[in-house]
């Protein structure tokens, strides 16, 4: 359940559809496109959760490159340090959210892309065990 406080009312769910009626998110920024009350088949919308790692500083140019290129997402907040978290609409792939941040971006900071919290977590940790042999043992 996510807390949020959205004119001045606090909501224990995050409210999809009240959002989508009062405006598009779209970049990170609330923008008011929508005036008339959309019908309720255009209401259903869904997102993914892809999880970003990648070297120090990555988090601005990333969402930089998004909102440059017109790219629905929503960003999220991650506690650990160097991950970062976006939702993204079921719609587009993967493929297509990498287009849109940028080879160079994807190359510059080495961002490694997570469908699940599960695959980061068992990444890291392979990455922990994984040990070079010692010379002696050459």
């Amino acid at each position: 359940m996510y807390n949020l406080l959205i004119n001045n009312e606090k909501q224990t769910k995050f409210p999809w559809r009240s959002l989508l009626r009062k405006g598009v998110l779209s970049g990170g920024r609330m923008q008011n496109l929508n005036t008339e009350k959309p019908a309720e088949g255009d209401m259903s919308m869904e997102w993914n959760t892809v999880y970003l790692r990648g070297k120090s500083n990555f988090e601005n140019e990333v969402r930089h490159n998004l909102e440059h290129n017109g790219f629905r997402f929503m960003p999220g907040f991650s506690h650990e340090k160097g991950l970062t978290l976006y939702w993204i609409e079921d719609k587009r792939c993967l493929r297509e959210f990498k287009k849109a941040i940028g080879s160079k971006t994807v190359f510059k900071y080495r961002l490694r892309f997570y469908n699940s919290i599960e695959e980061f977590v068992e990444s890291k940790h392979n990455v922990s065990t994984l040990r070079l042999p010692s010379k002696s043992s050459i």
